[in-house]
Formats: structure tokens, C-alpha cells, sequence
């Protein structure tokens, strides 16, 4: 039961750096991405603020099943396995529906004589 709970913990933790990274990169971007690259904001902050709950959800249900003894019950194991769903469903909008490059015409790079 043990290593259930720090996989749980885990999926808890990844959720909750994911989302802060998807909110905070719409408000101050670290600019890890080409200027090209451009992300919807709204959508963005929908996921971040979902991703954010989720893994706040996972953390109080985690410690709440601690204190009342719901080591290993059904609906932890249903909350971590739908943990597991949206950090997949996340890098799938990530990959496929996210970034979109915009060619803005002229070269990221100086050109030398």
C-alpha cells in the first residue's frame, strides 16, 4: 500500500507543476519556446486551473485517507487512475493542439555576408 501511495503522491505533485507551468507560462513566459510558437491563452488557463484543482483534489483525498483509514478503497484508485487520464489527455493538447507556429517573415537568425 505503501508504493500505491507515493505513485499517488507523484501523479499529485506532476499534476500540480504542470498546471502552475501552463498557468504561469501564459502570464510571464520564460520564453523556453522559439517567439514563432504562440499558445491560446484560454484554453491554457482552463487546463493549468484544472490540472492545479485536480492535483489539490489528489493531496487532501490522499491525506484525508490516511486519517480515515481508505488505504486502497475504489474511489482512490478511480481518483488516480482519472489523474493518470488528464496528465495524458494534457500531453496530447500539448503536442497536437496547442502550439501553433506563425511564420512571421523574416529570419530568426542574422544571415552573414
Amino acid at each position: 500500500m505503501l508504493l500505491f501511495y507515493v505513485f499517488f503522491y507523484l501523479v499529485a505533485f506532476v499534476l500540480m507543476a504542470q498546471g502552475s507551468q501552463a498557468l504561469g507560462e501564459v502570464r510571464e513566459p520564460i520564453g523556453v519556446v522559439p517567439g514563432e510558437v504562440a499558445q491560446k491563452p484560454g484554453p491554457a488557463q482552463a487546463w493549468g486551473g484544472a490540472l492545479v484543482g485536480l492535483g489539490v483534489l489528489d493531496t487532501l483525498v490522499g491525506l484525508l485517507s490516511h486519517a480515515y483509514g481508505w488505504h486502497g478503497t475504489f474511489p482512490l484508485r478511480c481518483l488516480f487512475w482519472t489523474s493518470l487520464a488528464a496528465i495524458g489527455a494534457y500531453g496530447l493538447y500539448v503536442l497536437f493542439f496547442n502550439r501553433k507556429v506563425a511564420y512571421l517573415g523574416q529570419p530568426s537568425a542574422p544571415s552573414h555576408p
